[in-house]
């Protein structure tokens, strides 16, 4: 599964997010660490297609990484929200999971660590 062009389009419309359309890394660019709750809220309660869900847990994982930036530590009350929402679709969020893992060296992002405990 990816990031598609309609998720990303349904998304910027329906959370009122800033992009112009020129996103690269849409998640990235667009992660937002003071909308944590209410993205996870949205993902939540609302009801999405898996396209969707796997492009705003995405957002949600991109926000968390720079919550942990600048708060420089690892948990929060809404890590454990995030953890149980990924564990319910471990399936459909793999991919995520595997981007936020894939280099396990203190080089790696901060959020490696409790992402590897999934």
């Amino acid at each position: 599964m990816f990031i598609t062009k309609d998720s990303i389009d349904f998304l910027n419309s329906k959370l009122r997010l800033p992009a112009t359309g020129d996103e690269q890394d849409w998640d990235i660019e667009l992660a937002d660490k003071n909308r944590i709750e209410e993205f996870v809220d949205y993902l939540t309660t609302e009801s999405l297609t898996d396209e969707q869900k796997f492009a705003l847990m995405a957002l949600i994982i991109a926000s968390y990484e720079v919550l942990l930036v600048s708060i420089n530590k690892l948990y929060t009350p809404l890590w454990h929200r995030i953890a149980i929402t990924l564990v319910s679709e471990k399936q459909l969020y793999q991919p995520i999971i595997d981007y936020w893992t894939e280099d396990k060296t203190t080089d790696g992002f901060l959020i490696t660590s409790i992402m590897l405990q999934i």
